[in-house]
C-alpha cells in the first residue's frame, strides 16, 4: 500500500554523551575553556537595569548577587554584549509614559551604564546606532500600544 501522506522526519546531527567523574581541577579547566570561547550576549532590561544599582541594593538580594557576579565572570575581552533586546522592551513598552526625547535619553544612559559595568567586554551598539536608528521605532511604538499611525 502506497501512502499519500508526506512523512516528515527530523533529524540532527550525530551526538555523543560522555560521562565521568571530574576533578575539580579538570571543571576549572572546562570552565576556562568555556569562558575563551568569544560570545554575543543579549541583556534584556532587567540585566541592565541590576548593573546600574550600587553595590549594596545588589549584596542585599542573592539573586541579584549572582547575576552580577557572573556578568562579572564573562567581563573578557572576547565577549560583548547587546543591549538589543532591552530597545525592544523600551520602545514597545504600551504604557508609553515618556516622550521620544526622553526615551532616546533613557537608552543612551542605559548604554552609557552598561559600557562603565564592562571593564573589558564591549557593548555592539554604537551610540550612533541608537540616536540614527531611535526615530524609526516611533512607528514600532505606536503600533504596539495599539495606536494608528
Amino acid at each position: 500500500m502506497i501512502s499519500r501522506d508526506v512523512e516528515r522526519q527530523l533529524h540532527r546531527a550525530p551526538k555523543i554523551t560522555v560521562q565521568f567523574a571530574i576533578t575539580p581541577e579538570l571543571y576549572n579547566v572546562f570552565q576556562a575553556w568555556s569562558a575563551s570561547v568569544p560570545t554575543l550576549y543579549f541583556l534584556d532590561i532587567c540585566v541592565v537595569n541590576f548593573t546600574k544599582q550600587s553595590s549594596g541594593v545588589i549584596e542585599k538580594d542573592k539573586r541579584k548577587a549572582r547575576l552580577i557576579g557572573r556578568l562579572r565572570d564573562l567581563d573578557r575581552p572576547q565577549h560583548k554584549f547587546s543591549y538589543l533586546l532591552a530597545l525592544i522592551e523600551k520602545v514597545s513598552d504600551p504604557r508609553g509614559l515618556l516622550s521620544d526625547d526622553e526615551l532616546e535619553a533613557q537608552v543612551l544612559g542605559d548604554v552609557a551604564a552598561l559600557r562603565a559595568f564592562f571593564q573589558k567586554a564591549a557593548v555592539v551598539e554604537p551610540d550612533e546606532f541608537l540616536s540614527v536608528t531611535f526615530g524609526s521605532f516611533d512607528e514600532i511604538r505606536m503600533k504596539a500600544c495599539g495606536h494608528s499611525t
